[in-house]
């Protein structure tokens, strides 16, 4: 399995040759065509510097953020037998009372100065959050989801609670973040170089061995474990959530999600 580097397109990879030799550092070359096409030989490739390296630009830092409760709300709407009117200004003949609320809020939860959105993770007692996470429910009473985005500047926490005959109380949670750099090359730098007490430096920086990088770390789970399957479900105005081999419900969910297989991935 060899690691070539091909000059004029700036790129090395490591990979399996495929039949139809040809020249060795041709990039048409039918031997080279997980090079050339790296997205159509997934299974030839063991790195490619085109790839996103998932070079590290902050963290992991733990971050504290204080959910705010969230009270009940009661609701009274009433329809007048006179003309059909809405609200507290005719008598009613009918009313309804609607004893629920709902809150969504954006918080920062981790400042970086990449001028850029950047990719990130999140991860939660141990876990990676996936989007529509849930961190505290109750049967029919009180439910709070969190979901992450990021834009030029920040990451930010979106917590969506709602409150029914309950109200939602305040919570601590401690997240975990990880935020990464866009690796890009420099033309100034070699295709290939270090030595003896020199950083490795491949694809003319894009990989640089004094950086650090999301890598495999083995068997086990680890808290930004990488899911390869479906980590959301929905069921009977319910849902279930599932990360790193763990599945949360919310109370009323009657369906199934199984644990999705993953990946354990960290950082040295």
């Amino acid at each position: 399995m060899p690691i070539r580097g091909f000059d004029t397109e700036g790129v090395v990879a490591c990979f399996d040759e495929m039949p139809g030799g040809g020249a060795v550092f041709d990039i048409d070359a039918p031997r080279n065509a997980p090079v050339k096409n790296p997205a159509q030989h997934l299974d030839k490739i063991v790195f490619h510097s085109d790839f996103d390296q998932y070079e590290i630009a902050a963290g992991p830092v733990d971050v504290s953020i204080n959910h705010a409760a969230l009270p009940t709300k009661t609701t009274v709407i009433g329809v007048s037998s006179g003309g059909g009117g809405w609200g507290p200004v005719f008598t009613p003949a009918v009313s309804v009372e609607i004893i629920s609320d709902f809150r969504q809020t954006n918080t920062l939860l981790f400042a970086h100065d990449l001028g850029y959105v950047p990719k990130f993770m999140i991860a939660l007692a141990g876990r990676r959050v996936p989007d529509g996470y849930v961190v505290q429910n109750a049967a029919g009473s009180y439910r709070r989801r969190v979901a992450f985005w990021a834009n030029s500047t920040g990451i930010f926490v979106r917590d969506s609670a709602s409150a029914a005959a309950v109200a939602c109380p305040a919570i601590t949670l401690d997240y975990r973040v990880l935020v990464f750099r866009n690796s890009e090359a420099d033309p100034a730098k070699p295709l290939f170089s270090g030595g003896p007490g020199e950083p490795l430096i491949l694809a003319r920086g894009v990989i640089d061995s004094s950086k650090k990088y999301l890598r495999r770390t083995g068997v086990g789970d680890t808290p930004f474990a990488q899911n390869l399957g479906r980590t959301l479900d929905c069921n009977n105005g319910s849902m279930a959530s599932a990360s790193g081999g763990v599945v949360i419900t919310e109370a009323g969910y009657g369906g199934s999600l199984p644990a999705p297989p993953f990946i354990s991935v960290g950082v040295d």
